[in-house]
């Protein structure tokens, strides 16, 4: 029987997998879950990167959790911490919840104004 830890691992990485396969499909791109060896290589490696990095999810650095409880504030933390230069978003699942995302209000905002810019721009007259 797997200890509480491999079973919670396995959780994480189940997880990661589906919110990849969900930016996937929103954003017609390859994205993959980013193995915990390769976090440590480099530092603001998010659990989740698109392989194209030219792609609009390379300006996020995502941190992804799923849990029976939530700890955001120590979240957030490694979350702002790991991101260096990019966008820090922190998506969690808790059990028998939809899934959050967490960002900086200030994120969120310069985000409406691109894109209510963009929706301005592609109207017709």
């Amino acid at each position: 029987m797997a200890s509480k830890g491999s079973s919670a691992n396995e959780k994480g990485k189940n997880f990661e997998r589906k919110v990849s396969k969900e930016i996937a499909f929103a954003l017609g791109e390859e994205v993959n879950r980013t193995p915990s060896q390769e976090r440590f290589k480099v530092r603001n490696q998010g659990d989740v990167n698109a392989r194209d990095y030219g792609s609009i999810l390379s300006r996020f650095h995502l941190e992804l959790k799923c849990h029976d409880t939530l700890a955001i504030p120590s979240w957030w933390k490694k979350t702002c911490d790991d991101s260096l230069n990019r966008i820090p978003v922190l998506v969690a699942h808790l059990k028998q919840s939809d899934d959050l995302v967490i960002m900086k209000m200030s994120d969120w905002l310069k985000l409406l104004v691109e894109l209510k810019g963009y929706i301005q721009e592609k109207s017709p007259d």
